[in-house]
């Protein structure tokens, strides 16, 4: 899996380093404003997905 230094020092979560796209970490920055994020990938192990499906808030 491969990140930026500046994502990886942030992130809480690992599926949060799976963001790769600026509307991505953006829409995530926006959403955890409010509270706890999740991060839907489409597959189930972090290191085999290979895109978000989405990314909502956990209330």
């Amino acid at each position: 899996m491969y990140t930026s230094k500046y994502i990886f020092d942030r992130a809480t979560e690992i599926a949060e380093l799976k963001l790769e796209t600026e509307e991505d970490l953006q829409k995530w920055r926006e959403t955890r404003r409010v509270g706890a994020v999740k991060v839907e990938l489409h597959h189930e192990q972090v290191d085999l997905a290979k895109r978000v499906l989405g990314i909502r808030s956990r209330q």
